[in-house]
């Protein structure tokens, strides 16, 4: 993000689909998805506050990451539109590997939260109800992502594997696949909106 500061127009793209235009300071200003970049970038600069967990953001921007880079490639496999066989199976394994990397975020996040959810338990310090039910609001979505997660993970592996040859059932698992990951893309959006 750091080159693209003093270009005139920034234009944010959020799966294919243009979500914001600005300048640096009014993307910033505006708080939205460029500020949530920018401030996972930059953390230890004061320029961008957050009242956030640098914690949740980095771990929202690498699920973002990879459901979108999920996202492209199952598109692309949805609507036909690769050139060969070598070429669809590279789309599918890249699908696979981008939902194992969601799996280690979502890992990761959860780690994050029984830590918290466990020190506030074990701390003498008078709790925050709010913060607690953020936590537990938390572990739920993280349940949520899982719980879509595995199937799709499941589906692309058989995919990645060769282990379906019938070419409808394929088709079937990767259109399963690819709404899934919408699907979740949605969960992401209600996290962030908590976060």
């Amino acid at each position: 993000l750091s080159t693209v500061q003093k270009a005139d127009q920034i234009a944010v793209l959020d799966q294919g689909q243009v979500v914001e235009v600005g300048t640096h300071e009014t993307l910033l200003q505006k708080g939205g998805y460029y500020s949530r970049l920018y401030s996972m970038q930059f953390a230890d600069q004061t320029e961008v506050s957050t009242k956030t967990n640098p914690s949740f953001n980095r771990i929202s921007h690498e699920l973002r990451t990879r459901l979108n880079s999920m996202i492209g490639f199952l598109g692309l496999l949805v609507d036909d539109l690769v050139d060969n066989s070598q070429e669809r199976q590279e789309l599918i394994d890249q699908s696979y590997n981008s939902a194992l990397r969601v799996l280690n975020a979502i890992d990761l996040f959860s780690d994050v939260v029984n830590l918290k959810i466990n020190w506030q338990l074990s701390s003498d310090i008078d709790q925050n109800q709010d913060e607690h039910n953020q936590y537990q609001n938390f572990s739920h979505i993280s349940d949520e992502f899982r719980t879509r997660l595995y199937p799709l993970i499941s589906s692309l592996r058989l995919l990645a594997d060769k282990l379906e040859s019938e070419p409808q059932k394929q088709n079937l698992l990767i259109a399963e696949s690819y709404q899934s990951a919408i699907y979740l893309l949605d969960v992401l959006k209600l996290f962030e909106k908590k976060i």
